[in-house]
């Protein structure tokens, strides 16, 4: 059984432009791209928020659970958003837009690129 719920709560473009903002964006490391990109997998559908535990992210990521909490910390404010805390003070996260001029292509152009 997963620590993460699914991710139906973003629309697959937005999903697609988030991710593409994060594996573009050069001022993040490559664990902090890793673990930023695991929390968007693992927005919750009714929520729209993600709270997967550090442990589960380095596990997924290949990294230690503190590499992971320092990553998510550097990402506040850029790509994540803190949304309180959930049950085992497992922090929560909300997903933020991606905005104009936060990807070099438009979500409408990386979808495209993404399908066979």
């Amino acid at each position: 059984m997963s620590d993460c719920p699914s991710i139906d709560a973003m629309s697959p473009l937005a999903e697609l432009a988030r991710l593409h903002a994060i594996i573009i964006d050069k001022t993040m490391s490559p664990a902090e791209r890793a673990a930023v990109a695991r929390v968007v997998l693992c927005v919750g559908r009714k929520t729209g928020l993600a709270w997967p535990g550090y442990r589960f992210i380095a596990r997924e990521c290949g990294l230690s659970p503190k590499t992971i909490s320092a990553a998510l910390k550097k990402a506040v404010g850029r790509h994540l958003k803190l949304a309180g805390r959930g049950e085992h003070g497992v922090q929560k996260y909300r997903i933020l837009p991606v905005e104009a001029g936060d990807s070099s292509v438009s979500p409408t152009e990386a979808l495209d690129s993404a399908l066979p």
